[in-house]
């Protein structure tokens, strides 16, 4: 009964997070926590129902992840420009094909108007 009461104090914690990563992650240990307790219990309906809501949190969770590191690069791309306004970056990602591989895996490649100053 005490991982019952376990799961439900995550559950209320899932909805005081602000940062929907961090509530993500907590819905998961909320979820092997449910299940846990449905299988001790003999629980089926809060095993089943934890069962099918634990890939949901994965794999928005995964997606969040995703979205964050690209929010991330933005930024900085951003924050680049911002200091090197006369320059425009752009970073040129490893190729497929490893004998055509830049040396860096972001190497920075100045735009054309950059060369003709």
């Amino acid at each position: 009964e005490l991982l019952g009461y376990l799961a439900s104090a995550l559950v209320l914690a899932t909805f005081c997070m602000r940062d929907i990563l961090a509530l993500r992650g907590l819905a998961i240990v909320s979820n092997v926590a449910f299940m846990s307790y449905g299988v001790l219990g003999d629980l089926y309906p809060v095993l089943l129902l934890h069962i099918l809501l634990l890939p949901i949190n994965v794999i928005r969770f995964a997606q969040g992840i995703t979205q964050r590191r690209a929010e991330n690069r933005r930024r900085a791309d951003q924050s680049v420009a911002r200091w090197h306004p006369s320059v425009h970056y752009e970073f040129q990602r490893p190729a497929a094909d490893h004998s055509q591989q830049p040396k860096s895996p972001q190497t920075p490649i100045a735009s054309d108007a950059d060369r003709l100053n």
